[in-house]
């Protein structure tokens, strides 16, 4: 195993490794990649635009380069991320929201991987479809969901999830009133032990995914996931 050692960025990483990358899953990247790392090896570099500012005195000439805005890239990534945030930041209700995550189960991240656009697509809408069913059912309103999918773990594998933003009250079915929010739990658990009342510090909560016509997935639009091994420890 090679180690690098002082000061590290993506652009150093692909510099090293890129091409030998491509050569080995060549096929098995998908356009964006390409696009973003092609993105952060140019970046604040003269293989991008550039300003060129001259010293009317000595005549010194200076290249500034121009960032890549990649939201991939340490160095542009959290000015990106800072914009992006600032535009969502006008969508969002002045309201409660509470904070889900939805993992996609390791079993199917190998058909996910060979099936991104399809497999994504169809995890976006069956939370959604379980969210709504389920406020439905039990607070008779409508949410309003903001729904972002991680493709990768703090670790870096492979391991798609997906953040969910939803209001913790909604517009009623019959699109006439707000329905508030239903508060705390009318019968509070209370600890055998202690005797005192339990805290709410978890919610566990399986959304359903169904290959049917209800989605929209047809059989043949799936790939078999059989050629790419991937390392879901």
């Amino acid at each position: 195993m090679e180690y690098i050692t002082g000061k590290i960025s993506l652009s150093i990483i692909f510099r090293l490794y890129w091409a030998n990358y491509v050569k080995w899953y060549t096929g098995n990247i998908r356009e964006v990649v390409y696009e973003n790392v092609n993105k952060i090896l140019k970046c604040r570099t003269p293989l991008l635009v550039f300003h060129m500012y001259k010293c009317m005195r000595c005549s010194r000439v200076r290249l500034i380069p121009h960032s890549c805005k990649s939201r991939f890239c340490n160095s542009c990534g959290k000015i990106m991320t800072d914009k992006w945030t600032n535009e969502r930041l006008s969508d969002v209700l002045d309201v409660d929201y509470h904070h889900l995550v939805f993992t996609v189960p390791w079993q199917l991240r190998s058909i996910t991987l060979a099936n991104p656009k399809v497999m994504l697509g169809l995890m976006f809408r069956s939370v959604s479809i379980s969210l709504q069913s389920w406020t439905k059912k039990y607070g008779g309103y409508t949410p309003g969901i903001y729904c972002i999918v991680h493709t990768f773990g703090s670790d870096l594998k492979y391991h798609p999830h997906f953040h969910v933003l939803i209001t913790a009250e909604g517009l009623s079915l019959d699109k006439k009133q707000w329905i508030d929010s239903p508060g705390e739990r009318k019968d509070p658990l209370v600890c055998e032990v202690c005797n005192i009342e339990m805290v709410l510090v978890f919610v566990c909560f399986t959304y359903q995914y169904d290959m049917n016509k209800k989605l929209g997935l047809k059989p043949d639009e799936v790939t078999p996931s059989r050629q790419i091994k991937i390392d879901t420890s």
